[in-house]
């Protein structure tokens, strides 16, 4: 079912992750995969839908609560997707992708970068030495018009990880 979503085989990854809902039903990967085609496709409101309904049936899934908060962000719905953003992060704070989708949520808020660089640094604390937080970092201090203190963290990420190459776009 990833590789034909990776593919642009919708309508088949779709048919796949079903397929995969009826094999591993007590798993919620096949549900937010469904949900990832359902973005892909441009279907925001079935997917809203759908990720409501797999939030309802794994409610302590920290990546169902992600997924459910990225689809309304999709659709504007930002102060919705923080709540399910603040619900997944209390269930795991330490998944990058949910830090990075909250993070970018609240760029989209009154917090705006500024509010952004503050969440990242505070899990910056706790988690000093992830390369896409770091990286994140460097963009939004180069968005809120710091640019010698991102061009510092991106050049840190570029000697600590050579081969990182998000960290040479943000340099």
């Amino acid at each position: 079912a990833d590789v034909l979503h990776e593919m642009g085989r919708h309508e088949l990854s779709l048919v796949a992750y079903e397929e995969a809902q009826g094999k591993f039903s007590d798993s919620p990967v096949p549900f937010n995969g469904y949900v990832s085609v359902l973005r892909s496709q441009g279907n925001r409101k079935a997917a809203i839908e759908y990720a409501l309904r797999v939030v309802q049936r794994f409610p302590s899934d920290p990546v169902s609560r992600s997924s459910l908060a990225l689809t309304l962000r999709d659709r504007g719905r930002y102060s919705d997707a923080m709540r399910q953003y603040q619900a997944s992060l209390r269930l795991d704070g330490r998944n990058p992708k949910t830090i990075l989708g909250y993070s970018a949520t609240l760029c989209l808020t009154d917090a705006g970068s500024r509010g952004a660089l503050e969440f990242l640094e505070n899990r910056l604390r706790i988690m000093p030495n992830n390369e896409s937080l770091l990286n994140a970092k460097a963009v939004y201090l180069r968005r809120a018009g710091l640019l010698s203190e991102s061009l510092a963290v991106a050049e840190k990420l570029i000697s600590d990880w050579p081969t990182y190459t998000p960290a040479r776009f943000s340099c």
